[in-house]
């Protein structure tokens, strides 16, 4: 695989904003403007495989015409790594996509909160989009670990199960183009956000971490912010977040305050994400007591 990232700040038709963080043959990885999310495209001779097209409109639709341009005569897939609302809300624009997610994706019972999330984001920030706001309903169901999705001979994809930022994530690595595609974990712009519950982010994070360690990674896409093409890089990235939750945990348990100046030296948002380290704080103090032991275990 090419390691070179291309940024290009045009899209496919060379006429409506879209920044393409990385291209070589068989992945495209793009990035939109909003909280620097990703979406990425896999393809082969056969199958094109979008992996959660977002934000904006016009990013949305450029991705798209990317697809079309590569993808005619293809099967089209669009594979969500999580349900979160910013990552699930350019799906009415690949209608004839068959869709590839967790079983806990397609039983997901806040799906009507997730919608409605999308359209008070909407709302709030005056855009109109021209595809319907609906959930993907699930066509290929992941529900086990190394799942193996064989999607042609040229495309094929492993998927783990991932719970931790929240209940319904899988990590999937497209086996011809050594990616490894995590969702909302191991970014360069954010700590670890814990939506769901701490313990199963350790696992997932563990999983990850052997993953990384047996298969040939060349590129690492988080959900938001940078692709990873060094081994080191990945290796640091796992290192953070671990120190952030053993932070967290030093934190609670009431053995170490947590070192807010640490905490954003290393991240430069604080302004929007100090909310999701309060979260996360709170979450840990539901799930250890004051020693430190397990509340809650994961199933």
């Amino acid at each position: 695989m090419d390691r070179g990232a291309r940024a290009s700040y045009l899209g496919p038709d060379n006429t409506q904003p879209m920044r393409t963080l990385f291209q070589s043959d068989g992945l495209t990885i793009f990035q939109s403007a909003i909280f620097l999310t990703t979406a990425s495209v896999l393809h082969s001779a056969r199958s094109v495989v979008i992996i959660d097209p977002n934000w904006l409109p016009d990013e949305v639709q450029a991705i798209r015409r990317y697809v079309e341009r590569i993808g005619q005569g293809k099967d089209w897939y669009l594979l969500y790594t999580h349900s979160d609302y910013d990552h699930i809300l350019g799906h009415g624009a690949f209608p004839e996509a068959r869709v590839i997610a967790s079983e806990a994706f397609a039983k997901n019972p806040h799906k009507a909160r997730i919608l409605k999330q999308i359209r008070q984001w909407d709302a709030d920030n005056y855009i109109r989009r021209p595809w319907p706001v609906v959930w993907p309903e699930v066509d290929v169901v992941v529900d086990r670990d190394a799942q193996h999705l064989r999607l042609d001979d040229e495309l094929s994809l492993r998927c783990w199960l991932a719970p931790g930022h929240n209940e319904d994530g899988i990590v999937v690595f497209a086996e011809r183009q050594h990616a490894l595609i995590v969702g909302d974990y191991l970014s360069d712009v954010e700590f670890p956000f814990i939506d769901y519950s701490y313990t199963l982010y350790e696992d997932t994070l563990k999983k990850i971490e052997l993953i990384i360690k047996v298969e040939p990674v060349s590129v690492l896409v988080p959900g938001h912010g940078h692709p990873a093409f060094r081994e080191s890089d990945m290796a640091r990235r796992l290192r953070e977040s671990w120190e952030y939750l053993d932070a967290i945990w030093e934190h609670v348990a009431g053995h170490k305050s947590f070192d807010e100046a640490w905490l954003w030296a290393r991240y430069p948002f604080e302004a929007n994400q100090v909310a999701w380290h309060l979260a996360n704080i709170r979450k840990a103090e539901e799930e250890f007591d004051r020693q430190g032991r397990w509340l809650t275990l994961p199933d």
